[in-house]
């Protein structure tokens, strides 16, 4: 078996024979802030819940046990709380999420002259919470807001709603706020994570679409996604046989270094691609000594004349050997 390479990390003396690494040493101060500002509170509030304490006599107090938590269990207000809690942090991450993602993969495919727009779509989360209020403060105002003048317009309602006098519409208003405030930290982390994709290993995967034909098998339609790929540069199986460094494959199943684990895609046993059949387009360059490799993985099924792709986020990004 093959020896993993290790790499001797230095080590700092600190006295009384205590040795620590240096890598260590260096993040011990953010480590104590950490703990501070947030170990510390959280250790510090569970341990007051089990205690009484009088705000105007903090002098008085006594140990209690779970009766605090007894009483907010018998509490409808703590329920209710509870409630909207999860309604907004839910609603909220959910749609953010899914927007952020979106958003992420169009300006992805921006061309640079249009650069600009990455950074517009970035405005609304740097923008400060208490000037977001204020701004939603108008745009949900009952007489004036922009909210009701717009859905009047689309025919959508006759009278105005009271956005923030309803809890029901309050809570959507509170919502929808928070989304349109934080959706670009999630484009920014999309976005972030889709530059690391090589431009090449995307172009593969719509070649991999683009060449597909009725009757094609599907070693042959692997061949030609590693045609591609070998005309930007890569090596492949095909081209360098027995090759580990800038592997690629286009179809297949599964993980790891094997071009194909279903046997009948392979050339000894060549099988044609028919309408029904679900395979995954898997274009991907590998640096097995580095132990890191860039795939996409797109799952898509076999219709009369082209491939459709069935992944929820086409160009899903795939690190299969990093670490």
């Amino acid at each position: 078996m093959k020896q993993r390479s290790t790499v001797a990390r230095p080590l700092v003396a600190l006295g009384g024979g205590v040795r620590l690494p240096l890598h260590v040493l260096l993040l011990l101060p953010a480590l104590v802030v950490l703990a501070g500002v947030i170990l510390y509170p959280i250790v510090s509030s569970a341990v007051l819940s089990f205690f009484n304490y009088d705000l105007t006599s903090p002098q008085n107090h006594g140990f209690i046990g779970t009766k605090n938590f007894t009483t907010l269990a018998a509490d409808e207000n703590f329920w209710l709380a509870l409630k909207n809690t999860l309604v907004f942090t839910f609603g909220s991450v959910l749609v953010s999420l899914v927007l952020g993602l979106a958003v992420a993969f169009a300006i992805d495919q921006v061309s640079d002259r249009y650069g600009w727009l990455r950074g517009v779509v970035l405005l609304p989360w740097i923008i400060p919470a208490v000037v977001v209020g204020y701004l939603f403060l108008f745009i949900f105002d009952v007489d004036v807001g922009l909210a009701n003048f717009i859905m009047k317009k689309l025919g959508l309602i006759e009278q105005n709603l009271p956005w923030l006098m309803r809890a029901n519409l309050a809570m959507a208003a509170c919502v929808i706020a928070n989304i349109w405030n934080q959706t670009p930290f999630y484009i920014l982390m999309f976005a972030a994570g889709l530059k690391t994709i090589p431009q090449d290993v995307k172009e593969a995967t719509l070649v991999s679409f683009e060449l597909f034909e009725p009757g094609i098998t599907a070693a042959d339609l692997n061949e030609r996604a590693q045609r591609f790929l070998e005309g930007k540069g890569y090596e492949s199986l095909r081209s360098h046989p027995g090759t580990q460094v800038g592997f690629c494959h286009g179809l297949g199943h599964g993980l790891g270094l094997e071009v194909h684990e279903e046997p009948f895609f392979g050339k000894a046993r060549p099988r044609r691609l028919e309408p029904g059949m679900v395979i995954t387009i898997e274009p991907g360059v590998y640096y097995p000594e580095k132990k890191e490799g860039i795939r996409i993985e797109d799952v898509a099924v076999v219709r009369e004349g082209h491939l459709e792709n069935l992944t929820r986020y086409p160009m899903e990004l795939e690190v299969p050997l990093k670490g």
